[in-house]
């Protein structure tokens, strides 16, 4: 199964695997292989063990999916899915026990020329970032999109639907900037963040529930300009933002989101449900870098990779899960897998489980599951 990562569909190849449900259990300690070398510091092992008999054979899943898969606290888990035949098309799908629901950019009504970036779930519907014009759509003409529209006329907007799929509400994200990456508060408010070419300058905004910015959060990520090094408007500087801004993600703890910037040990951002934050440096392993989190809802668990180290398959010598201190970024446990099930992406995690996904060979979805 191939991942797409976006902003504007940049492959990436990275995570994703096959899933379903199982056991783990927790042993003992680790210590690290030279003492000589290292001071004597042990660090709690949790070994997992995921089970493969969990196919959801009513289920269909596209062989192409974009982001990474969110869940909420409530044990659904959100897939974006991308049409094989089509690679702007998208699809979010819900799973929630034998329940699904999708939700689709083509079902906004009186929005035209739509271009789709990002999804975000809550307990309580699915909000989709989009790029679109509510104008008529006609010919093409000099100064005027594809499909025939005055390019002023084209915002960013936040598409809200319920949980059952059907659309709620659109908001307009007012500003004249790209907005790449968009997440949902507890407070019912937003989180967007996206790149602001004329001044170089890359933006995390904290939006009401109509969408008016209530603050803007100093991501560390974007603190030097991604254009330094590249004249403004060369094709460098756009493969520099776009580089950037593909990088930038959010993750839900609990009520609260984490936005992070993969391929680097720098901080997360712990934005609260209200749109209060705290940046927290990251502590990683020596020798590792940071990739990815796990959207969980009590604890944070992180993905680091060896240094050097790129393109390869999955593998737990060269990748690695650790659970980390929401409170100073320090390393405070590990993940191991055993079994016979090969090496999997942990999607999501809940108190006392760890879930991944895949597709079987006849494209239905695989959910497995390895419990403390």
């Amino acid at each position: 199964m191939r991942t797409i990562r976006t902003p504007i569909l940049a492959l990436t190849g990275l995570f994703f695997a096959l899933a379903g449900a199982a056991n783990a259990q927790n042993t003992g300690t680790m210590a690290p292989k030279n003492a000589a070398r290292a001071p004597r510091q042990y660090i709690p092992v949790t070994r997992l063990s995921f089970t493969k008999n969990d196919v959801l054979h009513n289920v269909s899943m596209s062989p192409i999916t974009a982001m990474l898969p969110e869940c909420t606290s409530n044990g659904a888990i959100f897939i974006d899915e991308v049409n094989p035949k089509n690679l702007t098309s998208h699809t979010v799908l819900m799973v929630h026990g034998d329940v699904t629901h999708t939700y689709s950019p083509a079902s906004i009504p009186d929005l035209h020329d739509i271009f789709y970036f990002d999804f975000f779930p809550s307990r309580n519907g699915v909000a989709l970032l989009v790029r679109g014009t509510k104008h008529a759509t006609g010919h093409p003409e000099p100064g005027l999109s594809p499909a025939g529209v005055a390019w002023r006329h084209y915002h960013y907007f936040i598409a809200e639907f319920d949980r059952d799929g059907t659309f709620k509400k659109l908001i307009r994200i007012p500003v004249n900037y790209p907005i790449r990456r968009m997440a949902i508060l507890g407070s019912g408010g937003f989180v967007v963040a996206g790149y602001d070419r004329i001044n170089s300058a890359g933006h995390l905004l904290v939006l009401d529930s109509t969408g008016d910015v209530e603050t803007e959060i100093p991501l560390p990520a974007f603190q030097t300009p991604v254009e330094k090094g590249a004249p403004f408007g060369s094709a460098q500087s756009f493969r520099d933002i776009a580089k950037t801004m593909g990088s930038i993600v959010f993750t839900s703890y609990g009520d609260d989101i984490l936005a992070w910037q993969t391929g680097t040990n720098g901080s997360i951002v712990d934005i609260g449900d209200g749109g209060g934050y705290r940046i927290v440096p990251l502590q990683p392993p020596p020798g590792m870098t940071f990739m990815n989190m796990v959207p969980a809802p009590k604890q944070w668990i992180a993905l680091y990779r060896k240094n050097g180290v790129a393109n390869v398959p999955f593998n737990q010598t060269d990748f690695a899960y650790y659970d980390i201190s929401p409170i100073d970024g320090s390393v405070t446990g590990k993940l191991i897998q055993s079994g016979k099930t090969r090496t999997q992406y942990i999607s999501c995690a809940e108190d006392d489980s760890y879930l991944a996904i895949g597709r079987s060979k006849h494209g239905h979805l695989i959910l497995r599951k390895a419990e403390k």
